[in-house]
């Protein structure tokens, strides 16, 4: 299964109006631009869709499942564009994963969002597992801290433009620069809500394709910081680095802890994480940075 993106103004074709024809669902036709096109040949049977609204409103107003794939569009005269058949599905979990607290206090992503970072570490762990039979816990453990981390979950938000349907209760001016965090929050609630709608097997597939590009890299440079700090402090100094616990802010549930490294007699550079290793794991490739490792 796979989620599109489908445009429509209520001056058009809105949401009350495909909630109205029911299951028999609507033709979605007139589609003219090329690539809009090729995206509606991709779709399958099952597949749902963000019904969004691009000019009035600027916001996810439903969720349509595609009930019949690519067929010549009947709106089309010359015959050279498709258009497929949806239904209207219930918003349900999808609408709730994409709600900040700061738009509804009741009913809003964060407990989709501590749902789906256990998810997360779990896809990710198993995948691990899997690729690296033969590592020990403890470098499974530093791949683990790298690949699953707010940085990390943002940047895929932001790869699938997640940024963009988050519902916040700010200003629409706003709302174009929502922080890194409800969007990495939000990439986690989204995971949570897909896995209570579809299981394990689904979710499973959506975060290893989302991560492949990660998974695939060779990420020993990238997660092994501490080890490169520890190995140079050793070398130059004859010294470990010293990491001092700094503070943890935000909630029970999800704390962020500050961490601090410093070698010999230098100063201290400090970093975030949620987890405490993330944190050092951080510290050291920032201290790297600045030495010009």
């Amino acid at each position: 299964m796979k989620y599109w993106l489908m445009k429509s103004e209520p001056n058009v074709w809105s949401i009350e109006q495909q909630k109205k024809v029911g299951a028999k669902g609507t033709t979605w036709d007139g589609v003219r631009n090329y690539q809009a096109a090729n995206n509606l040949k991709k779709m399958k049977k099952g597949d749902l869709c963000f019904f969004y609204h691009s000019n009035i409103g600027k916001e996810i107003v439903g969720i349509v499942e595609v009930i019949k794939t690519a067929f010549a569009d009947p709106s089309d005269v010359k015959k050279k564009f498709v258009a497929v058949k949806v239904k209207f599905k219930k918003r349900s979990l999808l609408i709730e994963a994409l709600t900040h607290k700061s738009a509804n206090q009741k009913n809003n992503n964060e407990k989709l969002e501590f749902l789906g970072d256990r998810v997360l570490g779990l896809v990710i762990s198993k995948k691990l597992f899997e690729l690296y039979p033969d590592d020990t816990e403890g470098n499974l453990d530093k791949k683990l801290a790298f690949l699953v981390n707010k940085n990390r979950c943002c940047e895929i938000g932001k790869k699938i433009n997640l940024d963009k349907f988050i519902i916040t209760g700010t200003s629409k001016q706003k709302r174009n620069n929502i922080v890194d965090k409800i969007i990495s929050d939000s990439c986690e609630a989204l995971i949570g809500a897909i896995y209570l709608d579809h299981g394990f097997i689904v979710v499973e597939k959506f975060i290893n394709r989302l991560w492949k590009k990660h998974l695939q890299k060779s990420i020993q440079l990238q997660i092994d910081a501490k080890t490169k700090l520890q190995e140079y402090s050793l070398k130059k100094y004859k010294s470990l680095p010293i990491y001092k616990f700094i503070n943890s802010t935000g909630p029970k549930h999800k704390p962020l802890f500050k961490i601090a490294v410093k070698i010999q007699n230098s100063e201290f550079i400090n970093a975030t994480g949620y987890s405490k290793k993330d944190a050092e794991l951080k510290a050291a490739n920032l201290f790297l940075k600045k030495i010009g490792l």
